[in-house]
């Protein structure tokens, strides 16, 4: 009888629902990471402070790295399989490049027409150095190439894609040099050689330089499968007295965690406000919160949607009914009212790009291209 192949403990339930996480704690550190956000409305933050509250969501700047976890993890378990050599390394890039902006390029076109008719954003983002130059800036921002020219986003928030595209492209090296070098050293190569050789500290928050930890850290724990060893760690034959142990202590760890990001300088020390401290987050969500199978369905579910709910949530919030969501007064009702929005919009997409077989037309063009190299070459 064949042997059933055992179910990872991280599957995509869980990277799913880890990307839930990522979601909710985007909508709080957008919507009141900072008191600019917020400058002009009245808004009751009790039973906390203001600052309290401004203070813990610009903590969860730590929701990129979760993001970036997820990729690397993910990318890492595809692409060492099928990245054997220069051709499959290409097609494999292709095939992800497709399956990662797809999505993107949807919401880029219909976004461009609404923000356009109700906001004029495109017109103001785009052509203040003329209509050609504008065009090129539009062709860089759809292909999410905006990052590495310096060019406009119709939507700040779109950074992260060009880091996305960066996470993919440099995949298939990272995996190379894993089968050369193994990839711990290939990790403590990336992350060490840029501070002897550049002198380099902090990239920025919005560089994906920045979060390279996180996304190293996925492909570590995909590799080592650290999680399924992580899920039958036991004490003298005792799993119970090890769950207990580990949730003791990360009670413990988290707060302090959270203390140590406040206190360390992220100039200097970037690599734990990015790396080590959304790992601790990242290890409870997988070990406890993920275990409640009601919250981990709904997180899931909010996981699926995340990809739209990032990329439409700004609009909502800085350029078409800002003065609606910040007018409730209160941080609680603004974040959900923003995230039902945002979470209705994507189900409303993903129902258009079904009914019209965008998807399908879009897996027909990546055969397209990947088949075409495969003949030249």
């Amino acid at each position: 009888m064949a042997e059933t192949k055992k179910k990872s403990a991280f599957g995509k339930d869980n990277s799913a629902a880890l990307k839930g996480v990522g979601i909710i704690m985007l909508m709080f550190i957008h919507c009141f990471g900072a008191e600019y956000r917020f400058r002009g409305f009245d808004i009751d933050f009790s039973p906390f402070t203001q600052e309290a509250f401004v203070s813990f969501c610009g903590y969860l700047k730590i929701c990129v790295s979760l993001f970036a976890f997820v990729s690397g993890f993910g990318l890492y378990l595809s692409a060492s399989k099928k990245c054997t050599d220069g051709k499959t390394s290409t097609n494999w890039v292709i095939d992800r490049y497709f399956k990662t902006f797809s999505g993107f390029w949807f919401v880029f076109v219909v976004f461009f027409v609404i923000t356009q008719v109700f906001a004029k954003l495109p017109e103001k983002t785009y052509f203040d150095d003329g209509i050609f130059q504008g065009i090129s800036y539009i062709v860089l921002d759809f292909f999410c190439l905006g990052e590495i020219f310096d060019t406009p986003y119709l939507n700040g928030s779109w950074w992260y894609m060009g880091a996305a595209l960066f996470y993919i492209v440099i995949t298939p090296f990272i995996c190379a040099s894993d089968k050369k070098f193994g990839l711990l050293t290939t990790t403590a190569l990336v992350i060490i050689l840029p501070r002897i050789v550049l002198n380099s500290k902090f990239y920025g928050t919005v560089n994906a330089y920045s979060f390279i930890i996180a996304y190293l850290l996925g492909m570590i724990f995909a590799k080592y499968n650290l999680f399924d060893k992580l899920e039958n760690i036991n004490i003298k034959g005792n799993k119970n007295i090890a769950n207990i142990l580990l949730f003791v202590s990360m009670l413990v760890i988290l707060p302090a965690s959270y203390r140590l990001w406040n206190i360390l300088p992220l100039e200097d020390v970037w690599e734990y406000h990015y790396g080590i401290a959304p790992l601790f987050v990242i290890i409870f969500c997988q070990k406890f919160l993920f275990k409640i199978q009601v919250l981990n369905k709904v997180l899931a579910f909010f996981g699926k949607h995340s990809m739209n709910i990032f990329l439409i949530h700004t609009f909502f919030r800085r350029d078409l009914i800002k003065d609606f969501l910040f007018g409730l007064g209160n941080p609680w009702l603004t974040i959900i009212t923003l995230f039902a929005i945002s979470l209705v919009c994507s189900i409303v997409i993903e129902y258009v790009k079904k009914f019209i077989k965008y998807d399908s037309f879009i897996d027909k063009l990546k055969i397209r291209l990947t088949t075409d190299r495969a003949v030249n070459n």
